[in-house]
């Protein structure tokens, strides 16, 4: 009776996989047509994602392989593996970030501030170099965009402004460790994208390590394909 409920089961979670992943090609034809080619991206990565999920459900033969703690040869196989996930996880979320025009220094906008406070650092104080403060900022409230709109007044956006100064209101740990030695090393400034990329890989990469410290103490028994999942 067991066995009859669970091969049911799995033709119902079969038949609802096909129907979802129909429903992204149908849509992914259509938005290749209408030109729309990142909305096709989009059901691509979903249809994956979607793909990935069906193969690891719990039903599947490849939850039934453990985390192989006590087998060296097998560890160093699954080693292997996570090296490479972690190292293709890494590519895909810091590759992309190069495309943002406002983050790789085309269009920088505001978002440079990391870069121009390592220059404020370097030459000794902590308030941004901006050479186009607006006077008319002191003589309103700055914060006021309604008196900021009807002065005509210039400003930076997302910056903090106190006494005819502009300065950087998020924390300076990522200009400590890393923007400032790059300056005061090459003498060029780290683009805000490169120190992300940096950042995000050691983040990644310290997750990894967290969850395998997890899984070797508390859940030895865990199969290596939730492992990589999570």
């Amino acid at each position: 009776m067991g066995d009859a409920r669970e091969t049911k089961l799995k033709k119902l979670i079969f038949i609802f996989y096909c129907l979802i992943e129909a429903c992204f090609l149908l849509l992914g034809i259509l938005f290749f047509i209408k030109g729309q080619y990142y909305r096709l991206l989009g059901c691509l990565m979903w249809g994956t994602i979607l793909t990935y999920l069906f193969l690891i459900q719990p039903y599947s033969k490849w939850h039934r392989v453990p985390m192989a703690w006590n087998d060296p040869r097998a560890l160093k196989k699954q080693n292997l593996i996570t090296v490479l996930v972690l190292f293709l996880l890494i590519l895909a979320c810091t590759l992309p970030m190069g495309l943002a025009p406002a983050y790789n220094g085309e269009f920088p906008q505001h978002r440079n501030q990391y870069e121009l406070l390592a220059r404020s650092m370097k030459e000794g104080h902590v308030y941004l170099d901006y050479d186009d403060v607006d006077p008319i900022l002191e003589t309103i409230y700055p914060y006021d965009p309604a008196q900021r709109a009807a002065a005509g007044a210039f400003y930076h956006s997302d910056n903090a402004y106190y006494k005819g100064k502009y300065y950087m209101y998020f924390g300076v740990v990522p200009v400590i460790l890393l923007f400032l030695p790059y300056l005061l090393l090459t003498g060029h400034d780290l683009t805000t994208y490169h120190g992300t990329q940096v950042f995000a890989a050691f983040a990644i990469l310290g997750i990894f390590l967290l969850f395998r410290l997890l899984a070797k103490k508390y859940f030895r028994s865990m199969s290596f394909l939730l492992f990589i999942t999570l």
